[in-house]
């Protein structure tokens, strides 16, 4: 593995690159199935990233600063760090969260069988679960391994913590993303157009599908944020349909099982809440939408 840090003083880069290899030598018990090549913390971000990826039209900053980025080649895997991860809110604990999290993105692309049902529907059903419980589970994750090796914990570290739990619940408490959908069912219902619903709908199913895995991740790992859970149940978006995907993940994380087609049918109602059926066609897949 080789590790190239641009920014900082030669001292500053000998120590960002010491952490590096010092964090990822001790969570290499997990034997990783993967060829972790590069790891690189350049000077600009999104430049570099646009030119690993080959994909110039890459944004660093979506609504939220990417903080890093794999990148996938035939034979191996680079990670690419951002230069704010180095900045004064955050310390090694924290940039740690981050290393681990990147990683087990890494590895569960791996990991995580093949979906090979063939009906196309089921596979967009169960493309999404995989996507949501690959963020359930690098965070989960991240977590229990900084657990172990951190202690005691820095008080950056336990305010890194509470602000973005907290970010995540009020993001689900406002009435932003349901409102959001209810608009674009109503547009739907007067244009008719398949896909622009889904251009439309799609983002919003992204980010509140995150926030509410995120929350919920940081709730299954720390004990004195169970008491927040009562709190998010006041959101529009978390239902019994959005318990069941989430009791799903929690019993599939316990057992370490990474195989999750037996939760088609869980997916398959979570997505009702965003107006969301698919169903297969002699052309390929055809979305209902239904009135939330």
């Amino acid at each position: 593995m080789e590790v190239t840090v641009e920014i900082g003083t030669k001292k500053q880069r000998k120590l960002i690159k010491s952490e590096i290899i010092s964090l990822y030598s001790v969570i290499d018990r997990w034997q990783l199935p993967i060829n972790l090549k590069n790891i690189i913390v350049p000077i600009d971000f999104q430049e570099t990233v646009r030119s690993l990826s080959g994909d110039k039209t890459y944004e660093a900053i979506r609504g939220h600063f990417a903080v890093a980025k794999i990148i996938y080649s035939s034979d191996s895997v680079a990670i690419v760090f951002s230069p704010l991860l180095y900045t004064i809110n955050f310390d090694f604990q924290v940039r740690s969260i981050w290393y681990i999290h990147e990683l087990f993105h890494a590895i569960n692309k791996y990991r995580f069988p093949l979906i090979q049902d063939g009906s196309r529907s089921n596979q967009e059903y169960l493309t999404n679960m995989y996507i949501l419980y690959d963020e359930y589970y690098a965070n989960r994750k991240s977590f229990e391994i900084v657990d172990e090796i951190a202690k005691p914990k820095t008080l950056i570290y336990r305010r890194f913590i509470n602000f973005t739990f907290f970010g995540h619940v009020n993001s689900l408490l406002k009435d932003n993303y349901y409102l959001r959908i209810k608009e674009q069912i109503a547009g739907f219902r007067s244009h008719g157009d398949v896909r622009y619903f889904l251009n439309q709908v799609n983002p919003c199913f992204d980010e509140v599908s995150k926030d509410i895995v995120y929350a919920y991740s940081f709730i299954d790992h720390f004990f004195r944020l169970k008491k927040v859970e009562p709190l998010l149940h006041k959101s529009t978006m978390v239902n019994e349909n959005t318990m069941a995907l989430i009791d799903f993940y929690r019993q599939k994380y316990v057992l370490d099982d990474l195989d999750l087609n037996d939760g088609l049918a869980i997916m398959q109602d979570y997505m009702t809440n965003f107006g969301i059926i698919f169903r297969d066609i002699p052309e390929g897949i055809y979305v209902d939408v239904l009135n939330i």
